[in-house]
């Protein structure tokens, strides 16, 4: 039986623990909207009650096929990612490919910092209510 969630504080408590731990173990060359959707599916899925075990075989073998895809690309001197360009030596991405992430990845930390401010200025307004 899947896990229900009574507080939806905990849903989301839940689901970034596992979109930081699939970003930190993220060797295969997956966006990170494609792990924020695979972790949904995941997160659904329970919701739904499905068995965890069948998600994790299937997760398994999807892994099992990247890794595949990857060890083929590097050894054709490919990029991970797109399949198309040559890597940058001592990496496992093209340059354009880098640059993008590079570039998603200071997005998300401005949207992460303006977030943050916002909740702050949340919990201000609050205290000052109270």
């Amino acid at each position: 039986m899947g896990k229900f969630y009574a507080r939806s504080e905990d849903a989301i408590e839940d689901f970034w623990a596992v979109v930081q731990w699939a970003s930190s173990n993220n060797s295969y060359g997956l966006s990170n909207r494609d792990l924020i959707d695979r972790t949904l599916a995941f997160f659904h899925s329970l919701q739904r009650g499905a068995d965890p075990l069948t998600y994790a075989r299937r997760h398994k073998r999807d892994v099992e096929g990247y890794e595949r895809r990857r060890k083929r690309l590097l050894a054709k001197g490919l990029c991970v990612v797109c399949g198309k360009r040559k890597v940058v030596p001592g990496y496992t991405r093209c340059r354009a490919c880098r640059e993008d992430a590079e570039r998603r990845r200071r997005e998300y930390d401005k949207l992460a910092g303006a977030v943050a401010y916002r909740q702050k200025k949340e919990q201000e307004v609050m205290a000052c209510t109270l």
